[in-house]
């Protein structure tokens, strides 16, 4: 489900960033940040680790990016999504004018995105990388390398 969809109308219970933030580690330094749907909550970096995996289940591949989603923490009022490029742009974009400082400076996220190439379905990935810059790429099908991450969204439940 996407975090345009997920947000519409619903919004987190108290509490919510604070239990997020009590994980430590990569969720220590969570924030919560608006979007034109709604709140979410958003890591400081891609989730460790998520680099190299596919976002779909591949044949010879041995992760996915569900597989990331399944095993990130329950948190009570919380649902860890993937963002499509729009709500992950404008997260980029709040954390740029709120810390001053750029998220994904270089690196790729998938989104749940697609754009229809000529001989099928790319999936859509967004990089940060200059200037006030965001970057939205295809991949195609089999092209992941090992240079793609995961930038999750928390959204209401």
């Amino acid at each position: 489900m996407s975090a345009q969809t997920a947000l519409v109308g619903h919004t987190f219970e108290p509490g919510v960033l604070a239990t997020v933030r009590a994980l430590g580690g990569q969720f220590k330094h969570s924030r919560l940040t608006q979007v034109s749907c709604g709140e979410v909550i958003y890591l400081p970096a891609l989730v460790e680790p998520s680099l190299g995996y596919t976002y779909d289940e591949v044949e010879g591949r041995d992760h996915c990016v569900r597989d990331i989603l399944d095993r990130l923490p329950v948190v009570p009022g919380l649902r860890w999504v993937v963002g499509n490029p729009l709500t992950v742009r404008e997260v980029l974009e709040s954390h740029l004018k709120k810390a001053g400082k750029h998220l994904l400076r270089g690196q790729y996220t998938w989104t749940d995105g697609h754009q229809p190439p000529p001989d099928g379905l790319d999936q859509v990935v967004v990089g940060y990388f200059d200037g006030d810059v965001v970057l939205t790429n295809s991949c195609h099908p089999g092209d992941w390398g090992d240079t793609i991450g995961l930038f999750v969204l928390g959204v209401p439940a």
